[in-house]
C-alpha cells in the first residue's frame, strides 16, 4: 500500500488498524487460504479493467467490501485505487 486517505484511515482504526504498515504486515502474515483468496481477486481486479470489482473480507469478525480497479500496470506489476466499506458498522447503524 502505497497511499491512504482520511476515510480510510477512519475504516481501518474501527477495525483496530493503524497505519499502513500494519496493513502490509496483516497482508503478508495471512495464511496462505486468505493469501490465495487476496491473490484471486487482485487478479480479478486486473483483468476487469477499467471496471471496479467488487469483494467481501471478513477481518476480526467485521464484514469489509473492498472495490478495487487498476489505475496502471505492466505485467507483473499493477497499481489498484481501493474503496473499503465496513458493512458491519453499517449494518449496526440499521
Amino acid at each position: 500500500m502505497a497511499y491512504e486517505n482520511d476515510a480510510y484511515r477512519k475504516v481501518m482504526k474501527g477495525v483496530g488498524i493503524s497505519g499502513r504498515r500494519a496493513v502490509n504486515w496483516i497482508i503478508h502474515s495471512l495464511d496462505d487460504a486468505r493469501k490465495e483468496r487476496l491473490r484471486a481477486y487482485a487478479d480479478r481486479v486486473t483483468r476487469n479493467r477499467p471496471c471496479k470489482v467488487s469483494e467481501t473480507f471478513l477481518l476480526d469478525g467485521r464484514r469489509l467490501r473492498v472495490r478495487a480497479k487498476t489505475l496502471a500496470g505492466l505485467p507483473g506489476f499493477h497499481i489498484h485505487m481501493a474503496e473499503i466499506v465496513d458493512l458491519t458498522r453499517d449494518a449496526d447503524s440499521l
